[in-house]
């Protein structure tokens, strides 16, 4: 059995001489290069959309004197207005509270200092926002500063809320009773 070698095209180099061999696909350039071409010649439309700097340079120009217009119709509307004049409010400041302590390390117990497993990390994290152990991670354990009552009395208040303190019922429900 013989190979026709007529049939085969030799590979021929990159147009660009870039040393790959070139695809007659991309006009005889090794992909590399044909994108290449490709993005100069995208860029050179581009450019030639933009328009011309003294275009530019008007229309600045334009832009610049209606914003001086409008800031000098502006400053004489300003000094016409007049500004009322308010006694000073006093403002008391409420009796700060101490800082409340961060915790800087979730890897340990807020209490105890004890390392805590990655996974505890997230299962024993209170509301407080603070990380405990085994042993401190129920709130009256460590003293927790989380109002829980009444958080529960929201949710309740979501979950059940009051319809109507007086039902409608009517003519026929004022005969019943």
């Amino acid at each position: 059995m013989e190979k026709n070698s007529d049939s085969q095209v030799p590979p021929e180099f990159c147009a660009n001489n870039c040393g790959f061999y070139g695809n007659p696909i991309y006009k005889n350039m090794c992909s590399k290069c044909f994108k290449e071409k490709e993005n100069e010649a995208a860029k050179m439309s581009e450019a030639m959309e933009l328009p011309t700097p003294q275009e530019n340079i008007m229309t600045l120009k334009e832009s610049i004197q209606e914003i001086q217009a409008k800031s000098l119709e502006l400053q004489h509307e300003i000094k016409e207005t007049p500004v009322p004049q308010e006694a000073p409010v006093k403002v008391e400041l409420a009796p700060s509270s101490p800082p409340k302590k961060v915790q800087t390390n979730k890897g340990r117990c807020f209490i105890c200092k004890g390392r805590i497993q990655l996974v505890k990390q997230t299962t024993n994290k209170c509301r407080c926002e603070k990380v405990f152990c085994d042993t401190h991670k129920f709130p009256d354990q460590h003293s927790c500063e989380f109002d829980f009552i009444l958080r529960d009395r929201k949710e309740l208040e979501k979950k059940n809320p009051k319809i109507n303190d007086q039902p409608k019922g009517g003519r026929t429900f004022n005969r019943i009773i």
